[in-house]
């Protein structure tokens, strides 16, 4: 079994079972002691993570791990007890994504050599880039990794840095630190620090491409889904000082080279995440990829205040689009948002539930004609999300 059936994908926190950490006596703290979820890998998974961050410095790379989750009392815990790299062709010097042929191959991977094991998370490295987690990462973690205890670990295998992110109280936050199994050996033989290296834009988004040579603006930042949207290439770093013709003629070179390398990637991504979408129970809330919400992840449950929703917004033959909201099995939506332009991937709108009752509610995305009617032959997109305080 696997931790993105259908399943497990609906058991709650109370369904997993309750396990003693072993940690009393063969725990190492890394970093910071987490005050929510907590990690704890085995020194087996660190020699892989190590081996494999290292065989390529000049590329991402990536793949998934490996493990347990389960509770002791009321703290949630998750062991990463292996990994398996992906292979595929879809990295570079500064991004990583799962292919749609990589994501398949993972699972057959997992269920023939770790049959025992659950998906837990993902990992990717940074080369010599800092600790962060990119647009790009955000919307696969929030896509594929939904359950409260997936995690997401980014290495730095050049600056000897790394750092895991995770779900705190409905937020992909950096976790403060994780603790090693010493199950082999009483030393520890993590090669790396935690460190949290923020590349932040003035709105609080992760930039897909961080300056290579530039240092965190600030020491910790929180990213949500909320908070993903209009900014993918807010910040690149100041222009080096060059002059008159030379720069005219750097400045078209530099955007033809990178508008075709950010146009493969973006469409990499976009076929990533389409993969990855139909993992969750949102593929079957929203049948039509054309017309389909990301997140949040229906069913879930989330805390009061401002929600953005993540999703696809192209039908060809629509006039406009609209989001709505309401409670659950209430007779009247409300407007969230209307807009004309196609939406490929991205932030479809907004809805702040400050001062609604703790409750749930159904939001729909839909496609309308000029008359503002919903296309008849267009499939519903409906989710059902909990409110909470």
């Amino acid at each position: 079994m696997t931790s993105t059936s259908t399943s497990s994908r609906a058991a709650p926190i109370y369904r997993l079972p309750q396990k003693q950490p072993p940690l009393a006596k063969k725990g190492h703290l890394h970093g910071q002691q987490p005050d929510g979820l907590c990690v704890i890998v085995s020194q087996a998974a660190l020699r892989q993570l190590d081996a494999h961050s290292q065989s390529d410095t000049e590329r991402e790379l990536g793949g998934v791990l490996l493990g347990q989750a389960y509770r002791h009392g009321t703290r949630l815990f998750v062991e990463v007890q292996a990994i398996l790299a992906a292979d595929n062709d879809n990295h570079g010097p500064i991004h990583f994504t799962f292919s749609a042929d990589s994501w398949p191959a993972l699972q057959k991977a997992q269920a023939e050599h770790y049959p025992q094991l659950d998906i837990v998370g993902w990992f990717h490295t940074h080369p010599d880039l800092g600790v962060f987690y990119s647009s790009d990462d955000i919307v696969v973690h929030s896509a594929a990794f939904t359950l409260p205890w997936h995690v997401g670990l980014v290495l730095d295998p050049v600056r000897h840095e790394g750092c895991f992110f995770g779900w705190q109280n409905g937020e992909l936050a950096a976790l403060p630190g994780f603790y090693e199994l010493l199950d082999e050996q009483p030393e520890s033989v993590v090669g790396w620090q935690v460190a949290i290296s923020h590349y932040a834009s003035e709105t609080g988004i992760y930039d897909a491409m961080p300056p290579p040579v530039a240092r965190p603006r600030s020491p910790r930042a929180k990213l949500t889904s909320q908070q993903w949207g209009e900014g993918w290439l807010d910040h690149y770093g100041p222009w080096p000082a060059v002059g008159g013709s030379l720069l005219l003629l750097s400045f078209f070179l530099f955007m033809a080279l990178w508008l075709g390398n950010l146009s493969r990637q973006v469409g990499a991504l976009q076929q990533a995440v389409t993969v990855l979408a139909y993992e969750t129970d949102n593929a079957a809330a929203c049948p039509d990829p054309k017309l389909r919400l990301l997140v949040p992840v229906t069913n879930g449950r989330i805390p009061s205040g401002p929600v953005s929703f993540i999703g696809t917004a192209s039908h060809p033959d629509a006039h406009s689009y609209r989001l709505e909201g309401r409670l659950h099995g209430g007779s009247d939506w409300q407007l969230v948002r209307q807009w004309r332009r196609d939406v490929s991937l991205g932030n479809l709108g907004r809805w702040d539930t400050s001062g609604f009752p703790a409750g749930l509610y159904e939001v729909r995305l839909i496609a309308v004609d000029n008359n503002n009617v919903r296309l008849a032959h267009t499939s519903l997109c409906q989710i059902v999300i909990e409110i909470g305080p």
